[in-house]
């Protein structure tokens, strides 16, 4: 073990000299090499208390009677700082999202939560904070009060693997139930609406829809989209998503319907450049779709509550595929899925399957069959309930003839019977 009090030695213009302050040159435990511990005092006895000091912490440390002095400092630091790092370690692991959507996401959740809960250092930060504040919230939806909850657990495990604090204060919280509680259900556009829509809207807001119906193309992807992107002359014409505007950070590539592809090739600037966006007036907002709907004569909202928007062209995409016979795989491929659950439950309008021509053309029974068939003749014919029915009285008055009652007469009785019933004659007299 080494542990001195010193002044460093170093070197300045070439001349060999010593530090104005004492240093802690330090070995312990297992450590390999020697360390150093800038004590930054200039008098020998407050040194040597402070060296003195930070061995007892050291030893605490590793007898496990202290915790670790990033996991105390982390405790007092204000969470405005702990989250402002986090922030720069999301820009730094190119983690920020496109446009660094997600550190505005995260700053905004985070900033919310410490205002709401009354968080300013790690030490404050209870579940309990979290749950009281998340039943204030009555106006946000379970989807909304869950992305909070995953915001802030995603923060916290951060600092935790940062050695800041020792665990993630929210790990028990448990999240909202979501499955029946959505506040804004989306419905697919019909072809007929879809055409509607089409001959209403101005040429450039028409050409907007028409790629969003037929692609799938997200409203961030369509405001990226350059020509660059758009494989008209290809031999297989398709639009490829770059990586940097899709959802999921990966490239897409999506084919084009030849009625789509007309629309773009006459839409498409005579002098457009590969870097241009294809759309430079921008995606239409809300309230002009909401308009474009109104002369087309579609519903916003219909009596069902389900919405019309900008995203409902994506379920529109989907619901498109599954009518004309898509299988579930290609449709998950042309949605740009990795849950199929999402191509099938989500993105599929169950209103718009062909249910009742499905059922029609099912093939009907053959004649002469029936469901109700119990039980098999001597000849192995399917018999009803009404060729029971005959069966039995016949054989009833059969049993009533002399013919019959000699022949279930036994030789040694002379001939003399019971009154039969049923099928089977009485006991003999």
């Amino acid at each position: 073990m080494i542990h001195k009090v010193q002044k460093k030695p170093k070197s300045i213009n070439g001349k060999r000299m010593l530090s104005k302050c004492y240093y802690l040159r330090y070995r312990y435990g297992e450590m390999l090499v020697d360390k150093w511990k800038s004590l930054k005092v200039t008098q020998k006895e407050v040194a040597d208390k402070l060296a003195d000091e930070f061995r007892k912490e050291w030893e605490a440390e590793q007898a496990g009677l202290l915790p670790p002095k990033t996991l105390r400092d982390g405790v007092k630091k204000p969470l405005s700082e702990h989250l402002e790092d986090f922030l720069t370690d999301l820009k730094q692991r190119q983690k920020a999202g496109r446009n660094d959507e997600g550190l505005i996401k995260y700053r905004g959740r985070i900033k919310r939560l410490m205002k709401g809960c009354g968080w300013r250092t790690v030490g404050n930060v209870t579940a309990d904070s979290f749950i009281l504040w998340r039943n204030r919230q009555t106006g946000f939806a379970p989807a909304t009060l869950n992305d909070y909850l995953d915001a802030a657990n995603v923060f916290f495990n951060a600092l935790v693997k940062m050695e800041r604090i020792p665990h993630n204060p929210l790990r028990s919280v448990v999240k909202v139930q979501e499955r029946g509680k959505e506040v804004r259900k989306r419905r697919a556009l019909s072809d007929a609406e879809f055409a509607r829509l089409l001959a209403v809207a101005p040429p450039y807001r028409g050409m907007v829809y028409h790629l969003a119906g037929r692609s799938g193309l997200r409203r961030q992807e369509m405001g990226n989209l350059r020509w660059a992107d758009v494989h008209l002359t290809a031999e297989r014409p398709f639009v490829a998503a770059r990586a940097s505007t899709t959802k999921n950070g990966k490239e897409g590539f999506v084919p084009l319907m030849a009625d789509v592809r007309e629309a773009l090739e006459k839409f498409k600037p005579a002098n457009a450049q590969p870097g241009e966006l294809v759309f430079q007036k921008g995606i239409p907002r809300a309230d002009v779709l909401r308009q474009d709907l109104e002369a087309a004569g579609i519903a916003y909202q219909d009596e069902e509550g389900r919405y019309v928007d900008f995203h409902s062209l994506r379920h529109t995409w989907g619901t498109f595929l599954q009518v004309n016979g898509v299988t579930q795989r290609e449709a998950m491929e042309l949605m740009r899925h990795q849950d199929e659950r999402l191509t099938s439950k989500i993105y599929t309008d169950t209103h718009h399957l062909r249910l009742f021509e499905k059922v029609e053309a099912l093939p009907a029974l053959e004649k002469g069959s029936h469901i109700g068939s119990q039980i098999s003749g001597i000849s192995g014919k399917i018999l009803t309930k009404r060729d029971i029915n005959d069966h039995e009285n016949s054989v009833s008055e059969l049993v009533e003839s002399d013919a019959v009652c000699a022949v279930l007469t036994p030789p040694d009785t002379g001939g003399k019977v019971a009154s039969p019933r049923g099928f089977e004659p009485r006991s003999l007299e």
